[in-house]
């Protein structure tokens, strides 16, 4: 067993959250909103967050009975070395690469915000949610809380706006049920495959559920079902480009900008995978993870 810190859901809960209220998500709501009426969509977002939640509870509960992390549980089926060296250089890569992804976004939007050019406004937004990954999960905790429930509110103004234009939805696409699930569940999955790292340090099973059904569930299904209206009275899957077609782009930068902060989150796996890979702290791998991303970041 690894030494964790444990944890009520109120301090890992947000740390999952955070990543499912986002732009991201919201875009794959917003495509199944172009593909289906928005009934059908309200069906797929439920049946999307109760896949989701039941797998966090099942394969993430592996490592929060056990308070291991995914690397250590995988030594089981791997051993030692194949957990080191097979599964700490995939998740490594993966997840530096979501990361990277979402600090480019985030960048981008800080830099038609700001009079900063686009390089400099992704090396000040990486670092600054990098440092938040760096100090502790507490501090991580508590930055989730904050970012989650301000892209919330971003995504409830997006909406409203959307909906109070007047927009009249076109025609569908000839959307099919078992592909926008498919596609509803596959965009929520990429944190899947490293739950346990956000979930060991539950105090109980209770902490679990609550985690997995009392937040994950309800975040996943209101961020699919917000993009999905967004897509379907706009036609635009992206909600940050329907915001700015429909004259909107502060609010769509300012959505994206927040938004995207679910990175300094995206970094705490490959942290951890990467300070096994290479036996250092986690802290020094936490700013290794982030010179990668920042790098990937720059060659686009």
């Amino acid at each position: 067993m690894e030494d964790v810190e444990l944890y009520p859901w109120t301090k890992i809960a947000p740390t999952l959250g955070v990543i499912f209220i986002s732009p991201a998500l919201l875009t794959v709501g917003g495509t199944i909103g172009t593909l289906l009426p928005p009934e059908m969509a309200v069906a797929v977002s439920i049946l999307a967050g109760l896949t989701f939640s039941t797998i966090i509870y099942l394969h993430g509960g592996v490592g929060s009975r056990a308070h291991m992390g995914l690397l250590k549980v995988m030594e089981g089926s791997l051993g030692t070395k194949g957990s080191r060296f097979f599964a700490s250089p995939l998740i490594t890569i993966t997840q530096i690469g979501w990361f990277s992804v979402l600090i480019t976004l985030g960048g981008e939007a800080l830099s038609k915000l700001t009079p900063l050019t686009k390089t400099l406004s992704i090396t000040i937004f990486g670092i600054l949610v990098a440092s938040v990954t760096y100090f502790s999960f507490r501090h991580l905790s508590d930055f989730t809380k904050v970012t989650a429930l301000v892209t919330g509110a971003f995504a409830l103004w997006a909406l409203y706006a959307i909906l109070s234009s007047g927009s009249a939805p076109s025609d569908l696409a000839n959307g099919d049920l078992i592909y926008a699930s498919t596609l509803a569940i596959g965009g929520a999955m990429s944190i899947s495959t490293v739950s346990p790292d956000f979930v060991k340090g539950a105090q109980s099973i209770r902490d679990l559920k609550i985690t997995a059904f009392g937040v994950v569930f309800p975040v996943v299904i209101f961020s699919l079902i917000s993009g999905s209206l967004i897509g379907y009275h706009t036609s635009v899957p992206n909600p940050v480009q329907a915001l700015t077609v429909m004259g909107l782009p502060i609010l769509a930068n300012l959505l994206l900008l927040v938004g995207s902060t679910a990175a300094a989150s995206s970094l705490y796996p490959p942290s951890i995978a990467l300070s096994t890979l290479a036996g250092i702290c986690r802290k020094n791998a936490t700013v290794f993870a982030a010179l990668g991303g920042l790098t990937v970041s720059y060659m686009g």
